[in-house]
């Protein structure tokens, strides 16, 4: 029989777990629980007013059933894809942190496979617009 110690390293923020400490200091400084994250799709480097705006604007009751009410005026997935610039895993960051999934309201109908495929086709073309233009101009040097 072999035996053997490891040291496992986990997420302060998510209780993700690995064996190198190099590959879970790479996982917390992107993790969608981490508040003080930077995003590695679109380079947000800081989240704490986006998620000072989200995170006290509901109120969850959870006496006999759970019930939310909306403080002050609702929010809806539409102004969240606006405050992040349509990043899927910023707005997956603000649901988790703030609890949005259990908000009165759409962010429950968020799903992030379909917000990923769009913010990449989106940016995609964005990008061969610009190389196309680029082309166009060199083709006149």
């Amino acid at each position: 029989m072999i035996t053997k110690m490891k040291h496992v390293y986990y997420c302060e923020h998510c209780g993700r777990h690995r064996l190198t400490p190099n590959s879970i200091l790479k996982h917390e400084k992107g993790c969608t629980l981490n508040p003080n994250r930077s995003c590695g799709v679109c380079g947000l480097e800081s989240m704490s007013d986006l998620l000072a705006k989200y995170k006290d604007s509901f109120v969850i009751d959870d006496h006999e059933w759970v019930s939310t009410t909306w403080i002050g005026e609702p929010l809806t997935l539409k102004d969240l894809r606006d405050d992040t610039e349509g990043c899927p895993v910023c707005m997956l960051a603000v649901i988790r942190q703030c609890n949005l999934n259990r908000s009165p309201g759409d962010f429950m109908e968020f799903e992030y496979k379909a917000e990923h495929a769009v913010y990449w086709r989106e940016l995609n073309a964005i990008r061969q617009q610009e190389a196309d233009q680029q082309k166009y101009q060199d083709s006149f040097r």
